[in-house]
């Protein structure tokens, strides 16, 4: 438990830290395969989208950004309901699964288990722009290595349309020891009736 304090303490201060001199978490990837969903639109799609997101939404999702400690609209958000994808609406958390992690950012040891239609295949194919290997996939989350800012460890990103959500830590509760820490920005809450 002292253990998981203490390294909380250091990656709250790092991203803290990052964000201070870079404006967020994300930036600098030091993967020279790495591309943003920004970078690598050429359809029109990204203008539609730059105006559709409000600033903070679209430098999260699509350029990695991290929107600062205890500022986000659902870190102390506990009602029912589905957290889902600013970008394109998929499923992605379920409030059973949320927790106060003490970190700043909305946070959650597992995802939601209910998959979109579309297949990992068909996300690989369709978000290229990520040029990074997939590690895990779970309902419309997958994570691969990040290692900005001299650190390593995990994206997650949403699996349908490939904008970036946070980082998952492996210091959370039980059941699964995870801690999802994601940016609210990245969110869209639907209340459960």
């Amino acid at each position: 438990m002292v253990a998981n304090k203490i390294f909380l303490s250091v990656s709250v201060g790092q991203c803290n830290a990052a964000f201070s001199n870079s404006g967020h978490c994300g930036a600098g990837k030091d993967d020279s395969k790495w591309t943003s969903p920004a970078e690598s639109a050429t359809d029109g799609s990204l203008e539609l989208l730059r105006k559709r997101l409000s600033p903070l939404q679209f430098h999260v999702t699509q350029e990695a950004g991290t929107e600062k400690a205890f500022t986000g609209e659902y870190y102390a958000h506990f009602e029912p309901g589905i957290y889902s994808c600013i970008v394109c609406g998929a499923s992605l958390f379920g409030s059973e699964a949320k927790y106060d992690s003490g970190s700043g950012w909305p946070s959650f040891h597992s995802t939601f288990k209910t998959k979109a239609k579309s297949s990992l295949n068909t996300v690989q194919s369709s978000a290229e722009h990520m040029q990074a290997q997939v590690e895990e996939h779970e309902g419309n989350v997958i994570t691969r290595q990040d290692t900005s800012h001299g650190m390593r460890r995990k994206e997650v990103l949403c699996s349908q349309c490939g904008s970036h959500l946070g980082h998952v830590f492996e210091d959370g509760p039980p059941p699964t020891g995870l801690r999802y820490c994601i940016n609210s920005a990245a969110l869209m809450f639907n209340k459960q009736t």
